[in-house]
């Protein structure tokens, strides 16, 4: 759950989050990471991105879990790749998650988890951990609506969070 990677692909302003999940699988108890977002810069995905800057701080790469298809427009929102880290531990058997996110997406990624999981008959225990004050400024990210923290807190309160209401995202008991 993050904020966009750099504009040449480099994990830019992720490199607080992925450093956060490594060391949760290296030695604070997390078995594994998972990481599905579909933007692209520099000719890679922030998935893929994530996924190798972990392998590089000394995860093993099969502890490292991605979709098989990262920009596949199904994992297209928050609440979809809430869905998709579900599903991973549905077929693991996993009963506990830590949801690692940029500190201004966390109580969207929340509620976003929160609706996943309230739908779900099956169900793990959430914690999470907010990263990323430094993720902000011009040539940072490839989203240049994180080129400045208000601009991003606006698009997050009249956009991102108004869309998750009319897409019924927020909507408890369907």
């Amino acid at each position: 759950m993050t904020t966009a990677h750099a504009p040449d692909g480099t994990l830019g302003p992720v490199r607080a989050i992925v450093t956060e999940c490594a060391q949760a699988v290296l030695g604070g108890g997390a078995t594994h990471a998972i990481f599905s977002n579909r933007w692209m810069a520099g000719g890679t995905n922030l998935a893929r991105t994530m996924r190798d800057g972990t392998i590089a701080l000394g995860v093993s790469p099969d502890r490292v879990i991605i979709p098989d298809n990262p920009e596949d427009p199904k994992v297209r929102s928050t609440f979809r790749e809430a869905e998709f880290a579900l599903g991973v531990c549905r077929a693991n058997g996993w009963k506990s998650v830590i949801v690692v996110a940029n500190h201004i997406h966390m109580r969207r990624v929340l509620a976003a988890w929160r609706v996943v999981l309230a739908r779900s008959d099956y169900q793990v225990t959430l914690y999470w951990k907010s990263v990323g004050w430094n993720s902000y400024g011009k040539g940072i990210s490839s989203q240049s609506r994180l080129n400045h923290p208000l601009i991003f807190l606006a698009y997050e309160l009249f956009v991102a969070c108004p869309a998750s209401i009319i897409f019924g995202w927020w909507k408890f008991g369907k």
